[in-house]
């Protein structure tokens, strides 16, 4: 009898034990399995969520990029729009010169510090972009000869650049040059705003038909720094006493010819040229267009009888760059 009480004893033990590594098992089986689903939420979310914001923040940071270029733009213009008084006894007086405008810039998305919290892991959150600015990079230039000049006369197109840096959209760059605002990327460049070159009819006085006439404004840059990274940055603009203005009146021809970095520029500026062109209605027998090579491309106004018109201003800026201090009490 006590035989089988020990061998009854031994089984209930037996079962015992059993269900408790079966349960064990068992929780460690629905540990795993929580585990697993937690990361493919996590992993999907990393994949697909955060390169999605991060694109929303650079698309939109983009934007901003471009409001303020134009507001440079705008700034730098009233400078000299503003600033000159033709009623003055000494014509020709900028009351603007060396006054300095002053606009800030933020090179990427975020502040320029790199890391996460514990409420915002920095793999649950999209990288900062960064960005640079440079002052005359491109290296582009405009040559204009006309019939009164005895040799062609050259000006460097200078410019501002911004050129992103993104980890989620295509990256861009923004430049301000002949008073324009310019987007270049790897589909094409397009002008944002018009630079500063009108061509439209007049009637000289004593003549029965119109006549071509053109404004051109050159903006010279002078500078050459880089400054790239994250962050703020503060972009200096001072007006040079370089103002200069020289009318031309009855003109047999007038030429311009740009040379510019990369072909995408100069079917650009192709383009400007026939915008201008027809928002003045110019006569098509008045110009003929052309290019010597992909990235020179000309424009030559002849005009009529009454020959050709042509105003040309020349305005200078100093362009100095400085990083903004942050985190500063």
């Amino acid at each position: 009898m006590k035989e089988y009480i020990c061998v009854f004893v031994k089984y209930i033990i037996y079962q015992m034990n059993s269900d408790s590594q079966e349960s064990a098992i068992s929780e460690i089986v629905g540990f795993i399995l929580i585990f697993a689903i937690m990361m493919v939420v996590l992993s999907l979310y990393v994949v697909y969520v955060v390169p999605a914001e991060g694109r929303e923040n650079e698309i939109r940071h983009m934007g901003v990029i471009n409001e303020r270029f134009i507001d440079y733009k705008s700034s730098l213009d009233s400078l000299w729009i503003n600033g000159f008084n033709r009623n003055a006894e000494s014509p020709g007086n900028y009351t603007t010169y060396g006054v300095t405008q002053s606009t800030a810039f933020n090179l990427g998305t975020g502040s320029g510090l790199a890391g996460g919290g514990i409420f915002s892991p920095l793999l649950l959150t999209p990288a900062n972009s960064g960005g640079s600015f440079t002052v005359n990079s491109r290296d582009e230039s405009i040559t204009i000869n006309t019939s009164y000049f005895v040799n062609p006369v050259s000006f460097n197109m200078g410019d501002l650049t911004y050129q992103s840096d993104n980890l989620y959209w295509i990256s861009q760059s923004y430049y301000y040059q002949m008073g324009g605002v310019f987007l270049s990327q790897d589909s094409g460049s397009s002008a944002r705003v018009f630079p500063l070159l009108s061509i439209y009819q007049i009637f000289p006085e004593g003549a029965t038909e119109p006549a071509p006439k053109i404004k051109l404004t050159v903006v010279n840059i002078t500078g050459n720094q880089n400054i790239g990274g994250r962050g703020p940055v503060r972009i200096e603009s001072r007006m040079k006493e370089a103002v200069a203005e020289d009318f031309y009146r009855e003109l047999t021809f007038v030429k311009l010819t740009v040379d510019v970095k990369d072909e995408q520029t100069g079917d650009m500026w192709k383009r400007i040229f026939r915008d201008a062109l027809a928002a003045g209605s110019i006569n098509e027998g008045w110009y003929t267009t052309g290019e010597n090579s992909p990235t020179s491309v000309w424009l030559k106004v002849t005009g009529n009888s009454s020959k050709v018109d042509f105003d040309l201003i020349r305005i200078g800026y100093d362009c100095n760059l400085q990083t903004v201090a942050t985190l500063i009490t």
